[in-house]
């Protein structure tokens, strides 16, 4: 059985996910609208950690993602980020100066 499931329509949900340090945030903006914000790997899946959490939720990342932002360029907060990208292939980009 399935535990988890997406947020409804009508709800904001932030999600963080993260080892502690180079953490990854999810914002979910209601009707399956999708914010991402730095990436880390999923230690279980060694996957892009936001991507592992749309494929646990059933959400399709090419649909639902419209904006990736990054935060700044540190490698905790970018692993995973091209394949994210790649994943994620009609989200506008939004990076740091720093």
């Amino acid at each position: 059985m399935k535990l988890n499931h997406p947020p409804k329509a009508d709800q904001i949900e932030v999600t963080l996910i993260g080892p502690g340090k180079g953490e990854c945030a999810l914002v979910h903006l209601g009707n399956n609208n999708w914010i991402v914000i730095d990436s880390c790997i999923n230690s279980a899946t060694h996957k892009p950690a936001a991507l592992s959490y749309f494929q646990e939720i059933d959400v399709v990342p090419s649909e639902a993602v419209k904006l990736i932002i990054v935060t700044h360029w540190h490698d905790d907060h970018i692993k995973g980020l091209h394949e994210t990208l790649l994943q994620c292939n009609k989200a506008a980009f939004c990076a740091s100066s720093a």
